[in-house]
């Protein structure tokens, strides 16, 4: 809308050039800014007539799966190596096409770009089109990697954040959930976190937990969803308690912590 009303006034000035010359000096563009806007709006409408067709044909062919990958994401998924190998795919052959429109050229991409922002005329009509493909294929592998780059990065924070809630034990939902490159990073990680835990525990002389709560609990209880049924169990502090799915309990907080990490209560 912006663009066409930009034309349309553009072409507005131009007609009221020609037919009033007195009505058209209100405006400030000089007589030969005004004798050349004809030239100009032709050239502006052809760049962008090329540039959305261009960019509807990439957005129509390409990007699908990007966008997919990308809406689709939640952290308690499975990683999702459908989308994300097709992405990678498309990639691949975006950096082919990108290479070989390139090559059919003859010349510098970057030479032929500021030629053709320094005068677009210089080019025939060959060449622009080749140079817009270029410049939308271009854009298309830009965004396939950064909807890649910014899945596997959602995706490792997600898993370091996995010590800090469960520990070095997985509860078997969670772990499920990781391929073996993301088990390997946490494995990695929760060793790098203890190592630097028992650091501080001998400087200080004394035990550090870095994953206790920094907030003073509100009271000794802790209420918690039971997840899973496994019938009575006996905790340190709460004594023999009874599992059942669906439930809601009020347990003590030194109790909470191993089953959390089991994956059988959460709290609430």
């Amino acid at each position: 809308g912006t663009q066409t009303g930009i034309i349309s006034r553009c072409f507005s000035i131009c007609f009221i050039s020609k037919k009033n010359p007195r009505l058209g000096s209100k405006f400030i563009f000089p007589q030969q800014v005004r004798d050349g806007l004809p030239l100009f709006v032709g050239v502006l409408i052809l760049f962008l007539h090329s540039c959305s067709q261009c960019s509807k044909s990439v957005r129509m062919s390409y990007c699908k799966d990007a966008q997919r990958l990308i809406a689709e994401a939640k952290p308690t998924d499975s990683f999702d190596e459908v989308n994300f190998h097709r992405v990678v795919q498309e990639l691949k052959v975006l950096e082919e096409k990108f290479e070989a429109a390139v090559n059919a050229l003859g010349l510098p991409l970057e030479t032929l770009r500021q030629e053709y922002m320094r005068e677009p005329r210089s080019l025939d009509e060959q060449d622009r089109q080749t140079l817009l493909r270029i410049l939308c294929l271009e854009s298309a592998i830009k965004r396939n990697r950064k909807c890649a780059l910014a899945y596997i990065h959602s995706r490792s924070d997600m898993v370091r954040g996995l010590w800090w809630t469960h520990g070095r034990r997985l509860p078997e939902v969670r772990a499920e959930k990781l391929n073996e490159e993301e088990k390997l990073l946490f494995n990695t990680h929760s060793e790098a976190l203890e190592a630097a835990q028992r650091e501080l525990s001998n400087w200080l002389g004394m035990d550090l937990d870095l994953r206790t709560d920094l907030k003073p609990p509100k009271g000794p209880g802790v209420s918690v969803l039971v997840l899973e049924s496994v019938g009575e169990i006996l905790t340190a502090s709460s004594g023999a308690i009874t599992l059942e799915k669906g439930q809601v309990l009020r347990l003590r907080k030194e109790d909470v912590g191993p089953l959390v990490d089991a994956g059988r209560v959460k709290v609430v």
